[in-house]
């Protein structure tokens, strides 16, 4: 689901990042993975399909590089878990590694906390993209 989320993203930024039109190929690519990633129907505010996704994490801020834990995921942003002192509206990295060795890189705001169990809210705030091989988180 990693690598559709940064598919998506990426086809959707076209316009803005390379001043040109989606071809129609890229056109319905990104439609097809919308029709994955949105929900039905606009479910309280809430966009997109959230999916049970555990995996190890880094969390990279401006001044340190910390472990987490990746507990789902969306195509607009991530629950976390870890022992972050994140205030809301700090902006950070979250770098996950998939099971065949990819990672990926995601721009993230922290948008909401819960400090008694320890897990926060991360918005997509940016354009992720895939790390090149041979930098892993956790």
């Amino acid at each position: 689901m990693l690598s559709q989320i940064v598919e998506y993203h990426r086809l959707s930024a076209i316009p803005r990042l390379v001043g040109r039109q989606p071809s129609t190929e890229e056109r319905k690519r990104q439609e097809d993975l919308g029709r994955t990633l949105r929900l039905p129907e606009d479910q309280g505010g809430r966009r997109w399909k959230r999916q049970s996704l555990v995996r190890q994490a880094e969390i990279w801020t401006w001044k340190s590089c910390t472990a987490t834990m990746l507990l789902d995921v969306s195509a607009g942003g991530f629950r976390v878990t870890g022992d972050h002192d994140l205030p809301v509206n700090s902006f950070v990295d979250l770098l996950v590694t998939e099971r065949d060795g990819a990672t990926y890189r995601f721009p993230c705001r922290v948008v909401w906390t819960s400090p008694g169990r320890n897990e926060f809210g991360l918005a997509l705030d940016g354009l992720p993209g895939a790390v090149p091989s041979g930098v892993r988180a956790a």
